[in-house]
């Protein structure tokens, strides 16, 4: 009698340990996820305040959204040559690291952003409320969309 009892908590055990390695592996894949997009989202702040459109292209989806907090919207084409032209000019952009929520393939990453800098020749000073989403596709991460409102 003793000893199928013997077997079966030795069965529970291992099965917990099982169950407890796969919630392990599974938090510490989304943790890489999260680390990763982080990565990629202070990569794009940083390529759009040093105007660098070589790191910002590989960054940017090609069904992009880009949507400012006066009802401007970009889309892929114009992030890059409105860079180029000068039509915007980023003199400084801070961002809370703020919150990433994952769910299969596509991510949302809100923060506040403390912006300023040049649109069309007239300075700009605000606080934003920022919601990024970005879509993982051929091994990466690029934003598809972007809105901001104004604190």
């Amino acid at each position: 009698m003793i000893q199928p009892a013997i077997t079966y908590l030795s069965i529970v055990k291992k099965q917990v340990c099982m169950l407890l390695s796969l919630v392990l592996l599974i938090q510490y894949a989304i943790g890489q996820d999260t680390l990763q997009l982080r990565k990629q989202v202070n990569q794009l702040h940083s390529a759009l305040l040093n105007k660098q459109v070589d790191l910002l292209q590989p960054l940017l989806h090609p069904n992009l959204s880009y949507g400012h907090s006066n009802g401007w919207v970009q889309n892929t084409a114009d992030m890059s040559a409105d860079l180029l032209s000068g039509k915007i000019v980023y003199k400084k952009l801070e961002a809370t690291p703020g919150q990433i929520i994952l769910q299969n393939n596509i991510a949302q990453v809100r923060c506040e952003n403390d912006v300023a800098g040049v649109v069309n020749g007239n300075s700009f000073s605000m606080k934003l409320h920022v919601l990024q989403v970005w879509i993982w596709e051929n091994d990466k991460w690029t934003i598809i969309a972007r809105q901001s409102t104004k604190l």
